[in-house]
């Protein structure tokens, strides 16, 4: 089992669905909800959480009844179902949850013009200057291609953001394989699994 599922945070912006969304979550999550000033991260967490609910709720699980403990190196693991394994991402409009029968990571990141500083702090001098030689458009998708599989990567092991260059989409690494998506108009998505599965998607419209 590979499925990712996906929601723009806009579709909670609204008072009433925000309530719906808010009132499916557990109370660790909704305390962190309520401790975010900023409206944008705020939309974005209890969208997250959202989808996990949502996400348990097709597999007969309610979210509620349900506690997490964290791995050794910090990363969320449902206590009652050591069965099933979930990553969460966000950025701008968009929340996304990878869930699977085996561990996962997932990254979600808006495209946007980078700066070379920065390609040289994610990627290393060498893996930047032939980044940087591409044309502008070619730059921003590589770039990203390069960055979410870092971070799935790091947040598949727990370890967060790691300095290590993966040459290619797809290939296996420690019995690992990469799963990109565009289909997001303007956002990168990555997922990192020991499966060979390619992942099912699903596009939640209405809370």
């Amino acid at each position: 089992m590979l499925k990712v599922y996906v929601i723009n945070t806009r579709k909670i912006a609204n008072k009433t669905a925000y309530s719906r969304a808010f009132s499916c979550l557990n109370s660790e999550r909704q305390k962190k909800a309520e401790a975010i000033k900023k409206e944008s991260t705020r939309l974005q967490s209890v969208a997250a959480g959202y989808l996990l609910y949502y996400a348990l709720k097709e597999l007969g699980i309610n979210l509620k009844d349900l506690s997490f403990i964290k791995g050794t190196k910090d990363k969320p693991y449902i206590k009652e179902h050591p069965e099933i394994f979930f990553n969460l991402s966000h950025s701008n409009d968009y929340a996304v949850l990878a869930i699977s029968d085996k561990e996962v990571g997932i990254d979600i990141e808006k495209l946007r013009p980078v700066r070379s500083p920065l390609v040289v702090k994610a990627l290393g001098q060498e893996a930047a200057d032939q980044l940087l030689s591409l044309p502008d458009t070619e730059q921003i998708m590589e770039f990203f291609r390069q960055w979410t599989m870092k971070e799935s990567y790091g947040k598949y092991t727990g370890e967060g953001l790691i300095s290590v260059l993966f040459e290619n989409v797809g290939f296996s690494e420690n019995g690992l394989n990469f799963y990109t998506s565009t289909a997001i108009e303007g956002y990168y998505l990555t997922i990192c699994t020991p499966l060979q599965t390619e992942p099912e998607y699903e596009y939640i419209t209405e809370i």
